[in-house]
């Protein structure tokens, strides 16, 4: 039986439960859940009323709701408060006892997850990419397993709402590694079955810009810090593809002296940002953070964003280990250890009608720091939830076309892989 919890209904003015009941009334799926814990948490002060006229319409709605939940979020002592109710306190126990499986509805308060739900239907058509088609299908080129896909993907670090959700996630299992983006699915696109057993390696240098947005200061500090690293090391890889087609021209001709000449200013000019020199699009790794370090995903998360999805619209997540259906229901995170065998359906919802969520997993580093296959065999199952030190990690490189294979790291990018797998 799968185990189903209810997030309690935060405390706040009447106004705003007056919205949240009349919000909560059009979305379907969205549960608010039973008095648990409720007096552990308490809406943070704002700076203006928290009340919205209802006659003001939903664009207003839209832009009182993003600020809220910015404040929410990047509230450290309210977002672990909120964590401390009993319905998300203890996942690696919560998993045990529902054989693998959690399903958590109402897991954010009802007007942050409407501020992160526009945060996701305002994301440009640019920072979406898409995974599973022709050369950018990074399963079939890194991995062996060829699980057939198609979706769309985002970075979740150029978000601060985004990013916000992701650090959350993270905290609820310290000590392991964050690996989260946002997904969008479109009418076709699917998943077929699969297990999520893939391995992943990070090297120390890539891994420091991913923990430090996961952790270091406020959510707009973290996001700028990860844009200006992305811009710095794509100006370095447009430097970096001038010296390869000026040194393949030199070397076509045969003048050694042109060539000397190239590789000299090529030294020059191939340092990105990080002070990392990078030769045809691969990283010549420091040696204080060349050496790649194996992890394994434990688990993992899909926190799904969609108002008014109706089962014939499709895309429902199927658990084929117990042969159950969920609808990717609004505010509701879904959690399960990996391995494990499902996949998502494809959707069938009217174009320009999409299925948003925010997924990725949670890592363990191997035992074995130069074991970067152990995911493809074997994933551990005991967790200690604990504040140990989070490890440093890195997503495995992008898929053709942005960067090499399942070791390699483009020069012209911070920016990590879309996931091979969406939720």
């Amino acid at each position: 039986m799968v185990k189903v919890l209810k997030c309690s209904k935060p405390r706040a003015t009447k106004a705003l439960a007056g919205r949240q009941r009349a919000s909560a009334t059009k979305h379907s799926g969205q549960e608010t859940g039973a008095a648990v814990g409720a007096s552990r948490w308490k809406a943070p002060a704002p700076s203006a009323p928290l009340a919205v006229p209802l006659a003001a319409g939903p664009s207003a709605y839209s832009t009182h709701a993003t600020k809220f939940a910015l404040r929410f979020l990047d509230d450290r002592t309210q977002v672990q408060a909120w964590l401390e109710r009993p319905a998300l306190r203890g996942l690696p126990e919560q998993l045990r006892r529902g054989d693998g499986f959690v399903k958590i509805r109402g897991f954010l308060p009802l007007l942050v997850a409407d501020g992160v739900r526009h945060a996701l239907t305002g994301l440009s058509a640019s920072e979406w990419d898409r995974a599973g088609e022709g050369e950018r299908d990074d399963v079939a080129a890194a991995f062996a397993d060829g699980v057939k896909h198609r979706f769309s993907v985002a970075e979740v670090e150029c978000n601060e709402l985004l990013l916000g959700v992701a650090r959350l996630l993270a905290q609820m299992v310290p000590g392991l590694l964050p690996n989260f983006s946002a997904g969008r699915y479109s009418r076709g696109d699917h998943i077929t079955p699969h297990t999520d057993l893939l391995p992943e390696c990070y090297t120390a240098d890539e891994a420091r810009e991913v923990v430090e947005a996961y952790q270091s200061g406020k959510l707009a500090s973290a996001v700028s810090s990860w844009k200006r690293r992305r811009n710095a090391n794509e100006r370095s890889a447009g430097a970096t593809s001038s010296a390869t087609t000026a040194l393949e021209k030199a070397m076509q001709s045969g003048d050694i002296a042109a060539v000397r000449r190239v590789l000299e200013e090529g030294n020059k000019k191939t340092t990105n940002a990080d002070g990392k020199k990078y030769v045809s699009g691969r990283v010549l790794a420091r040696s204080s953070g060349g050496q790649e370090l194996g992890y394994t995903r434990w688990a993992a998360a899909t926190y799904y964003l969609n108002h008014q999805w109706p089962a014939t619209f499709g895309g429902h997540f199927i658990d084929l280990e117990k042969g159950q259906r969920h609808l990717p229901e609004f505010n509701t995170l879904v959690v399960f250890n990996v391995p494990r065998l499902h996949e998502v359906e494809a959707v069938c919802a009217p174009q320009g009608t999409f299925r948003y969520s925010i997924f990725g997993w949670w890592l363990l580093r191997n035992p074995n720091p130069s074991d970067h296959t152990a995911g493809q065999t074997k994933a551990s199952t005991k967790v200690k939830a604990s504040g140990n030190k989070p490890l440093l990690h890195r997503k495995p490189s992008a898929a053709p076309g942005r960067g090499g294979g399942a070791r390699g790291v483009r020069a012209d990018t911070v920016k990590k892989r879309p996931a091979a797998r969406s939720k």
